[in-house]
């Protein structure tokens, strides 16, 4: 290339984003994961810009287009979802024929430009070099601190019980941490209600099933409640936090109507971030309401493969790339891995989880942390209580809504109770052969948490606070809520020192299992439940069942 001025910003512009997503996951992502995006994104700024000045498009101008277009490229995923949250219709296609028109409209009007882009490009090489500056020092503070604590650890190791081992030892032990390390299972039933509830408002008898816990050696809180009412991600963010909203939000977000604060706090949840650095394996499911891209390994029914790019997008890192750029159009729409919409799809779903979270634990390579979050009994109604095939979803209006959104009429609420009992009978003869398998294969008596993170809805209302009925806050609110532990039932005292009780809520779920096994020392929070709207999902309100 002819000689001029050193035009390094549009490579920088390239790495820029790469480098910032590893800085602010860096706990979760290991280095590594950058070289094939780098690479990438590096080849194809060198090709452009070889290729432009064959052209004699002119190094300076053809340099500021590289560097627009990488920013306009790794900008299009936030600001798809900021307009989102305004206004819904625009996500998808409509923002992405938004997002070409605009960036035709840069490039036309800079290639039209008769200013001085040599001096452009010096402004725009020392802004992304600052740009760059920062989460490369992030990335390098993080990797000494990681390898000087590994060092301090090893030190120690050696200094009370000879040399140290060759095994990387973890960067942070909570304090006073046990030695015991049991598997844990967290599997969560979505929508699955208490026994009163089944009973009271829906005529089924469930104590076979709460009867087979109990002799199992699980602990039942009777009187158990969900913290969260209205989605499940509310629930699934606050008890994998272990803590309650606003604690966890960063922020006054009550005017906020996006979900994508919920979503982050589950990707990077408390919970698994405490267990690995203890040894253990995050083991999730590509399930239906948020996918646990962060998870060391998220388990798929080969059904939803659908070749090698489809892998790719299912690692968390480059899921998280993608999700940033127009690449998530293909991804979501032209080649995604399964349409979730088709009852088809849950039925393989249902089937490939209930088949094999009991096999987890066969994995060796030391403990594991499972988090299965299963559809079911939750609308749509895709079950008979044998479990067979049936399209109870026609019935209704909207096929796959909860709540107001599917019972509208006296008629429809029958028949949701009806459908509701046939899932709740299906789970239940698929929990007991789950529960069973995981005990027979685990060396050493697992902790198996059986959960849900709320009610089903048949007089629930997401919209409106003054529609809410006692009713329909303890249909809603009042949930299944088990704890197996050391595989016998737990006397007085042992169930006093764990904190376990009749009215236990799920926000206290791993402050149980982290004080009992880790002697974590966490404080127990209050028992509480709160509800808001669908339209301003994080403007709590305090409510109390009765």
């Amino acid at each position: 290339m002819s000689a001029g001025p050193l035009l390094i910003h549009p490579y920088l512009m390239a790495a820029h984003q790469i480098l910032f997503s590893l800085a602010h996951n860096i706990a979760e992502v290991r280095v590594h994961k950058i070289f094939y995006p780098l690479l990438i994104t590096l080849l194809i700024t060198f090709l452009f810009l070889f290729v432009s000045e064959r052209m004699r498009c002119g190094r300076s101008k053809s340099a500021a287009a590289g560097s627009i277009f990488w920013l306009l490229f790794f900008s299009y995923g936030p600001a798809e979802q900021l307009l989102i949250s305004r206004l819904p219709s625009s996500a998808g296609f409509p923002f992405f024929l938004m997002w070409l028109v605009l960036a035709y409209f840069i490039m036309k009007k800079l290639s039209a430009s008769s200013a001085d882009f040599d001096k452009i490009g010096k402004i725009f090489n020392f802004t992304a070099a600052v740009m760059i500056i920062l989460p490369l020092s992030n990335i390098f503070i993080f990797e000494y601190n990681s390898r000087a604590n590994i060092n301090a650890r090893q030190v120690e190791t050696q200094n009370k019980t000879g040399p140290a081992s060759s095994t990387e030892t973890p960067t942070a032990l909570p304090s006073g941490a046990s030695g015991g390390s049991p598997d844990i299972y967290h599997i969560v039933f979505d929508g699955y209600p208490r026994a009163d509830v089944l009973k009271e408002i829906y005529g089924f008898d469930n104590s076979d099933f709460i009867n087979y816990l109990k002799n199992k050696g699980f602990f039942v809180a009777d009187k158990s409640y969900a913290n969260y009412g209205t989605f499940t991600l509310h629930s699934a963010a606050s008890y994998l936090n272990y803590s309650y909203y606003p604690e966890i939000l960063e922020g006054d977000q009550r005017g906020a109507r996006s979900h994508d604060g919920l979503v982050n706090l589950i990707q990077h949840n408390a919970a698994a971030r405490f267990l690995r650095r203890l040894g253990y394996t995050f083991i999730s499911y590509n399930t239906l309401d948020c996918v646990i891209y962060t998870a060391d390994i998220l388990m798929k029914p080969p059904e939803f493969r659908r070749g090698f790019l489809t892998d790719i997008y299912s690692d968390s890192f480059y899921n998280l790339l993608i999700n940033k750029t127009p690449l998530a159009i293909y991804y979501k729409n032209v080649s995604r891995d399964f349409d979730f919409s088709l009852s088809e799809g849950l039925r393989t779903l249902c089937a490939y989880m209930f088949g094999t979270v009991s096999e987890l634990g066969l994995r060796g390579g030391g403990p594991v942390f499972v988090y299965a979050h299963l559809p079911v009994p939750h609308p749509p109604f895709i079950f008979d209580d044998a479990g067979a095939d049936f399209a109870g979803w026609k019935h209704f209006d909207s096929a796959f809504g909860d709540a107001n959104l599917l019972v509208k009429n006296s008629a429809y609420r029958d028949k949701y109770i009806k459908f509701y009992i046939n899932q709740v009978k299906f789970v239940n003869k698929k929990a007991v052969e789950m529960i069973e398998g995981i005990i027979k294969n685990s060396k050493e008596p697992p902790v198996i948490i059986i959960q849900s993170d709320h009610g089903p809805g048949s007089d629930f209302n997401f919209s409106d606070i003054h529609a809410l009925t006692p009713r329909g806050l303890y249909e809603r609110y009042a949930i299944l809520n088990a704890y197996y532990f050391r595989g016998r039932a737990m006397n007085e005292a042992e169930l006093k020192r764990t904190g376990l009780h009749e009215r236990i809520t799920p926000v206290n779920t791993y402050r149980v299992i982290f004080n009992e096994f880790f002697d974590a020392g966490l404080k127990m929070l209050t028992d509480e439940c709160f509800y808001a709207t669908d339209k301003f999902p994080y403007d709590f309100t305090g409510i109390e069942i009765k």
